[in-house]
């Protein structure tokens, strides 16, 4: 926030806690994610894979080409491909708050989870639960279609915590393994760098030390254009 108005999300890359003496750090790396100073990632994700195979063919974002609207538009989840009829999975035990027809998204079922998560799964040839049903991780609530806006049959599965859309790469789990090979011997370059700079923050006792790493995207035209009428 700057004079009370948005001005974009931060993109933190290194934290550090020091407590009875021993520092504690915890890293962002290329891939997105969060992880200590082993390489382990810091976040564990409780979301299972919707698909039993996964094939991603658009990602989260906030601006999009929209293939049938022909127009820039929000995409608020992740598409992933496969053949009409394949079995959708629930990302994790819910119950179902909504299930039938929703405006572009065709056939769609709405899940709860716990701590205020909801995952969508859109574009569904069929619906196999109702809503007021507990569903357990795993169990099949729909098939793959090409109901409503859609260019193909495929899953449109999104999530969203208290309203609001958040990637849901970020919250499901694909591996259980730790960063190996190039990985972790980027991942232990960019921990040296960054180390140094946190360090460097708390010795010098500099009062605050900020990135330009607000992502442009983030901020919408309208905004843009008033943060440069004052000179930002």
């Amino acid at each position: 926030m700057r004079l009370g108005q948005p001005l974009g999300i931060p993109d933190i890359k290194v934290a550090m806690l020091e407590s009875h003496g021993k520092k504690n750090y915890v890293f962002k790396h290329s891939d997105g994610k969060y992880y200590n100073g082993n390489g382990k990632v810091l976040v564990q994700k409780y979301m299972r894979k919707p698909l039993n195979h996964i094939r991603i063919t658009s990602k989260f974002t906030t601006r999009r080409w929209h293939p049938i609207l022909k127009k820039w538009k929000a995409h608020h989840g992740t598409d992933f491909g496969a053949k009409r009829g394949t079995p959708i999975l629930a990302a994790a035990d819910a119950k179902v708050i909504f299930a039938g027809w929703k405006g572009g998204y065709g056939k769609v079922t709405k899940l709860r989870h716990k701590d205020g998560y909801v995952t969508l799964y859109a574009h569904q040839s069929r619906l196999k639960v109702k809503v007021g049903q507990y569903v357990k991780s795993g169990q099949v609530i729909g098939y793959v279609g090409n109901t409503g806006r859609s260019t193909g049959p495929h899953l449109h599965f999104g999530l969203y915590k208290n309203g609001r859309p958040i990637d849901p790469m970020r919250m499901v789990k694909f591996s259980t393994g730790g960063l190996t090979g190039k990985g972790r011997k980027s991942f232990l370059n960019r921990k040296r760098k960054y180390t140094k700079i946190i360090n460097k923050i708390f010795e010098e006792n500099i009062p605050s030390y900020v990135w330009n790493t607000v992502n442009e995207i983030s901020v919408s035209p309208k905004m843009k254009t008033y943060y440069q009428n004052r000179g930002w």
